[in-house]
């Protein structure tokens, strides 16, 4: 069966990519391609859709927390 679009759990190879993401980014900073603040990958998540990276960030002195689609993140300089 082949891998899914994005590559999530559906298809064969979800652990693969899983571990890839991580491999590449957890832990690290990270931020938005669109701009925003810098941000630490905390986890990489399976989804429904594909695998998801869970980020944080501080906006002010207030934690946030959010999901984003690894497409959309680039590492931060």
């Amino acid at each position: 069966m082949p891998v899914a679009e994005g590559g999530g759990q559906r298809a064969g190879g979800g652990a693969i990519q899983l571990n890839a993401l991580r491999a590449q980014y957890k832990g690290k900073k990270v931020k938005l391609k669109s701009g925003g603040p810098e941000m630490t990958v905390n986890e990489i998540l399976p989804g429904p859709f594909g695998a998801v990276l869970a980020c944080a960030w501080f906006n002010g002195t207030d934690l946030s927390k959010d999901t984003f689609s690894p497409e959309a993140i680039e590492l931060a300089p």
